[in-house]
């Protein structure tokens, strides 16, 4: 089943901290690889938002769950030690956790994944010295469901004042006594009033406190088109720019009151201005904040762990040395392409059901389902014997037995080259994951004679799950006109949605599998005799010119991640 991922709330008033817990909730609840469950404290308020929530648990079961979501407080409810059992994340919002005298510093010391809110925040832990586990960035997402349209703008200025309410208080008597309408917030109101209050004014003056953790505020203005005026805070600098989305004017208020005027007097900083917090709110988006979240998770162990990348770039080398570690299994194609082809939109929960049966198998049995040389991934599926033009498989059966496990929580891998690429926009949102590529001019080479559908120029398990594709290799005639164009597909796939998780043969063999470590740290450890197959090809192939000038002259996707200087080289090379 889905991992479990167990949320740990003590609400007892509303709080930008509750609200960004509950967008964690939902982004985790949107990925089939999880299961939430929601635990709320007792003596919580009973208007709390998860009152009503299908995933709301009666009991606090820590050991239960594959993964804790605790916040700031939240580690008094945790017994000393089931960090070490269980994966904590810790959600961190505030820089109170970095002060000594703060109640929360000394959590520090307990293991967790701690995720910071902003660069600000994540800065003061680090300097502390203190955090047990790594930190991670959390590029916000913003609410922007919750925000209203603004109908009119019936103020001049709104002060979001509540945090600093004698500045807000002297601010609105300095910009009345100029003639101007002024909605002073100095008490907690409702958020949905807030916001519609702050929809109605044409400028916005925003008061954050000087050590916050990230100031929604100034962000939510700038998504309902109201120019801003935000002094400095630790955290409000990853989005307030000062002359780009916004006026930083000390906070006092004499200066507070000169932007206000400044804003009023000069259209075109004002015109500027609202233009700089349009991209920034974009850059804000729900849906980055989503990826961040599900790539921590991802990242802790027990991991499913997708692999992909070009036929013939070495996945299935990959396979065979990411297995050779502890806890670690890496399976190659096991998957049958036509059956997940039938899926239809369940595709990605079949990927999630096949993972948690293999897990139960190798945990169970010892054995997994995958392509296999005598019980084990080969480093190479093809052979060097060449008859009637493809050389000859190396495999000769579909299960391997599992040795290396000893733990539940194992690190598991599945490699489908071609069929992965194809859905790679779906399953990158979901699981972690990796693809492998190789100088194109070696694997257009290694395709000729792989006896493989690529030596066609066709991939039908990518071209069953992306009709789009498969009518573009139609409308080619040209064998080598498919290869190119299969290749730039994935090329394509992997610059778009893996651009940092993208891995070269070269690099792999040159570092005997140690750039492997991206994958799973412990690979830094290996050091294999691995020779690079570049060449293989260079001086049995009579058209081995004509391919380089063909992939030469195209403007595709492989020049990202290969200079058109590696593949001059390697064709200039041959014997």
């Amino acid at each position: 089943m889905p991992k479990i991922v167990q949320f740990y709330r003590n609400f007892r008033r509303f709080t930008g901290g509750h609200l960004k817990m509950a967008d964690i909730i939902d982004h985790v609840r949107a990925s089939p690889a999880y299961q939430v469950r929601i635990f709320v404290a007792p003596g919580s308020a009973p208007d709390h938002p998860w009152r009503d929530d299908p995933d709301l648990s009666d009991g606090f079961e820590p050991e239960t769950a594959d993964v804790l979501v605790l916040g700031g407080s939240d580690w008094a409810a945790l017994p000393e030690g089931t960090e070490d059992r269980v994966a904590v994340v810790n959600l961190i919002q505030g820089l109170g956790h970095a002060a000594p005298g703060d109640p929360r510093h000394g959590f520090l010391a307990r293991r967790a994944d701690r995720v910071c809110v902003s660069t600000g925040v994540r800065q003061a832990l680090a300097a502390t010295g203190r955090c047990n586990g790594p930190l991670h960035d959390l590029p916000f997402g913003l609410r922007t469901s919750d925000l209203p349209v603004p109908a009119d703008r019936s103020a001049d200025v709104f002060i979001a004042g509540l945090k600093c309410p004698g500045t807000a208080q002297a601010l609105a008597v300095l910009l009345r006594a100029h003639g101007l309408s002024v909605d002073c917030q100095t008490t907690q109101v409702p958020r949905a009033e807030f916001l519609k209050r702050m929809a109605s004014a044409r400028i916005a003056v925003t008061l954050p406190l000087p050590q916050e953790g990230f100031f929604v505020p100034a962000l939510e203005a700038m998504a309902m088109g109201c120019l801003v005026v935000c002094p400095d805070a630790v955290g409000n600098r990853d989005f307030c720019i000062d002359g780009q989305t916004c006026l930083m004017p000390l906070a006092e208020p004499g200066a507070l009151a000169a932007a206000v005027q400044r804003l009023r007097a000069d259209a075109m900083l004002a015109a500027h201005l609202l233009q700089g917090g349009r991209r920034m709110v974009e850059a804000h988006g729900p849906e980055a904040e989503r990826r961040a979240v599900l790539r921590i998770l991802n990242g802790i162990s027990p991991r499913n762990i997708i692999l992909t990348g070009l036929p013939r770039s070495g996945t299935t080398l990959v396979c065979n040395l990411l297995g050779a570690l502890p806890n670690v299994v890496a399976l190659h194609e096991p998957m049958s392409p036509p059956a997940l082809a039938a899926a239809g939109p369940d595709f990605v929960a079949h990927v999630v059901a096949f993972f948690d049966r293999q897990r139960h198998l190798i945990l169970t049995e010892g054995r997994a389902v995958s392509k296999a040389s005598a019980g084990r991934v080969p480093r190479n599926p093809l052979t060097d014997e060449v008859v009637d033009g493809a050389r000859r498989p190396a495999l000769d059966g579909r299960e391997i037995s599992v040795t290396n496990v000893d733990r539940r929580s194992f690190d598991l891998c599945i490699k489908h080259p071609a069929m992965f690429t194809a859905r790679l926009p779906e399953l990158s949102r979901v699981f972690d994951c990796y693809a492998t590529v190789r100088n194109p001019l070696s694997v257009l080479l290694s395709w000729r004679d792989s006896g493989m559908a690529v030596a066609n120029g066709h991939a039908p398990a990518a071209e069953r799950l992306d009709p789009d594709l498969a009518n573009r290799l139609r409308q080619l005639p040209d064998v080598l006109d498919r290869q190119v164009c299969l290749l730039d597909y994935s090329f394509a796939r992997y610059r778009d949605h893996l651009p940092d998780r993208t891995l070269r043969y070269e690099d792999v063999v040159a570092s005997g599998g140690a750039a492997l470590a991206s994958i799973i740290p412990a690979a830094a450890s290996l050091s294999e005799p691995l020779l690079s197959r570049n060449a293989r090809k260079l001086g049995l192939d009579p058209q081995v010119l004509t391919i380089a000038r063909r992939l030469l002259a195209t403007d595709h996707a492989c020049w990202a991640f290969y200079d058109r200087t590696e593949v001059e080289a390697l064709a200039g090379s041959r014997a």
